[in-house]
C-alpha cells in the first residue's frame, strides 16, 4: 500500500487530481491522502539553513502574480 501511495502521489505534479483519480479508478478525495503524505514528508526533509534572503520573484509568486 505504501508504494502505491508514493506512486500515486507523484502523478498530480503533471496532471490534475481529477485526471489522476480517473486513471487510477478512484475518487478525487482518495488522491488527497497520498499527496498529503508526500507533502508532509517533503516539509520534514527540507533543509532551510543558510537561507537569508528571498528574491522578489518568489514573493510576487505568493501574491498571485504569474511570471
Amino acid at each position: 500500500m505504501r508504494k502505491y501511495q508514493w506512486y500515486s502521489a507523484k502523478w498530480p505534479q503533471w496532471l490534475s487530481w481529477h485526471v489522476v483519480a480517473d486513471v487510477f479508478g478512484t475518487s478525487w478525495e482518495s488522491m488527497y491522502h497520498p499527496v498529503r503524505m508526500a507533502v508532509e514528508r517533503g516539509i520534514l526533509d527540507r533543509e532551510m539553513t543558510g537561507i537569508t534572503l528571498i528574491g522578489i520573484d518568489e514573493i510576487a509568486c505568493w501574491r498571485g502574480i504569474g511570471m
